[in-house]
């Protein structure tokens, strides 16, 4: 058990041994609860968020153990401290996630926050019936949080109806970034949903534009988004554009699918300039994305093949790795 899993883990204890006993202290645990929160808004891949939470959290929770908001925020914790990467978690990571957001609901049945998180734990689960109804009730309680119309947009993207995902993420998006962190990042997450959408209807004009509504709207400590664009571009074969953008993360945060994306789109751009006859241009590019220590099946998992001018470049992108 890791120092951070302890720290959690006797947060939890915590709350299970004092509950109904403590004599709570609402405003003191509401201010550390509140404070938790601003942590984990501003994590963005930093450990030291994390602890600073994980801290907060534990004297939370001992001032009033029976506070639905703090075991939201608990859950919270817990779901970014077990991530790997992507949809990968830490053994019993979504386990715990969800059994933290019970606790939450089972102290507080409206509690918005703990629907939408829900929800988001049943996505993980792609049990599609479930998320909508968890979104459904925190709909009931009139919240006005934009991460309820992310989580629309996420399930309907799903489900397949792109038309009302659009929707619900093009609501998000015209509210605007807002005054606080957690706004900020939901209409950031809400344009990083757009984009995936531009990338299935190959609308490059549309990608191009919420790139640059990312980069305006993103807090400048949020290297994820901007690597998520990237990959993005990856995905639409638009390499050139893909660089400077995989760059600018990597320059906010030195991370391993950072370096992956910007290694791919070094590839795609020299395999481009390589079959236009310009080998002189193409080879520094190569010699960078080698340089970056990636294997062949990892790079070419961040293409996709069914667009035929990606296509045309994987033979050339191949021999880059013989």
């Amino acid at each position: 058990m890791n120092h951070f899993t302890r720290k959690l883990a006797s947060i939890i204890f915590l709350g299970l041994v004092f509950s109904g006993l403590a004599k709570a202290d609402h405003a003191t645990a509401t201010r550390l609860t509140l404070e938790a929160k601003e942590a984990l808004d501003a994590h963005y891949g930093k450990q030291e968020r994390l602890a600073e939470a994980a801290s907060l959290l534990k004297r939370a929770i001992a001032e009033n153990p029976d506070d639905a908001a703090a075991y939201v925020q608990v859950a919270r914790l817990t779901i970014k401290g077990g991530h790997v990467v992507s949809t990968r978690f830490r053994p019993g990571t979504l386990d715990a996630y969800g059994e933290l957001l019970d606790r939450a609901l089972s102290l507080d049945p409206r509690n918005a926050k703990a629907h939408i998180l829900k929800a988001e734990y049943f996505h993980f689960k792609g049990d599609r019936a479930s998320e909508q109804a968890e979104l459904d009730k925190a709909k009931a309680t009139g919240t006005k949080d934009l991460w309820l119309l992310v989580g629309y947009g996420r399930l309907y993207r799903n489900l397949g109806d792109l038309g009302r995902s659009s929707a619900s993420y093009a609501e998000a998006r015209s509210l605007g970034p807002g005054a606080s962190l957690e706004q900020r990042n939901a209409h950031v997450a809400a344009l990083g949903g757009l984009a995936e959408l531009a990338v299935v209807a190959r609308n490059e004009n549309a990608l191009t534009e919420l790139i640059g509504a990312t980069q305006k709207a993103r807090d400048p400590r949020d290297a994820w988004s901007l690597g998520e664009l990237a990959t993005l571009l990856v995905r639409a074969g638009m390499f050139e554009e893909a660089i400077p953008v995989a760059r600018e993360a990597l320059q906010v945060m030195n991370y391993g699918a950072g370096r992956l994306t910007l290694a791919a789109a070094l590839f795609g751009r020299a395999a481009e300039l390589t079959l236009a006859g310009k080998k002189e241009l193409a080879d520094p590019l190569v010699r960078e994305a080698r340089a970056l220590g990636y294997g062949e099946s990892e790079v070419f998992r961040r293409f996709n093949p069914m667009l035929p001018k990606v296509a045309r470049l994987l033979p050339t992108i191949g021999q880059y790795f013989e």
